[in-house]
């Protein structure tokens, strides 16, 4: 009995872990500023994730510059105060993506790139209203050393994954050039393509496919 109580336990666990592993890994290395990494984002990666989001594990990793971090004698760009308006923008979004969850990170992200000005304060606090996120705990964040730390390591994670351009996309934790050229413009299409069971999502529009 006790036997058969650990199976069954074993196989709920592999069911349960299959279920999860049925939802397709998006990387997405992003400039805040670059005008493709806003198209992508604003025209293809939101608009599809608001439709399929359940079924993806989205990843926004924003672009660092490589002279951003200050050795023993030089300050950080990421540093408060900030200097430019793109290190500011960038610490913003490493508070946001380190501290809401993927629905709101991702709402958040294209809502302030699809905007005439990306890193104005109240444009993004506008943002941070619609996708229901305290913009007084992100200006707390963004005024400590956590941005630095964070995009420290998303500096690292590029390095890694040897990214060289923006936007670039990563699926399942793989780089595929071909693959990514039709998700560029057409994202919810091809990730339609990638699911076995087909969300409603997928469903309304099936010349997507």
């Amino acid at each position: 009995m006790f036997f058969s109580v650990q199976v069954l336990a074993v196989v709920l666990v592999f069911f349960a872990e299959s279920r999860a592993d049925d939802n397709i890994k998006i990387t997405v290395y992003y400039e805040p500023l670059g005008e493709d990494s806003v198209k992508f984002i604003t025209n293809q990666l939101y608009p599809a994730y608001k439709q399929i989001g359940g079924h993806l594990n989205v990843d926004l990793i924003p672009k660092v510059n490589k002279t951003a971090f200050g050795g023993k004698l030089r300050k950080s760009q990421y540093s408060y105060p900030y200097e430019t308006e793109e290190s500011y923008l960038g610490a913003i979004h490493a508070c946001v993506l380190n501290m809401y969850s993927p629905e709101q990170r991702t709402q958040f992200v294209s809502c302030s790139m699809n905007t005439n000005e990306p890193s104005s304060k109240d444009n993004l606090k506008k943002c941070a209203k619609q996708a229901d996120l305290s913009w007084e705990d992100i200006t707390k964040c963004s005024k400590s050393a956590q941005p630095d730390k964070i995009l420290n390591s998303y500096y690292r994670q590029g390095v890694m994954e040897n990214i060289s351009k923006y936007p670039t996309i990563l699926i399942n934790g793989e780089y595929d050039r071909m693959l990514e050229l039709r998700a560029l413009f057409n994202f919810k299409g091809v990730m339609c393509q990638l699911m076995n069971d087909l969300p409603e999502g997928c469903r309304v529009e099936e010349q997507d496919l």
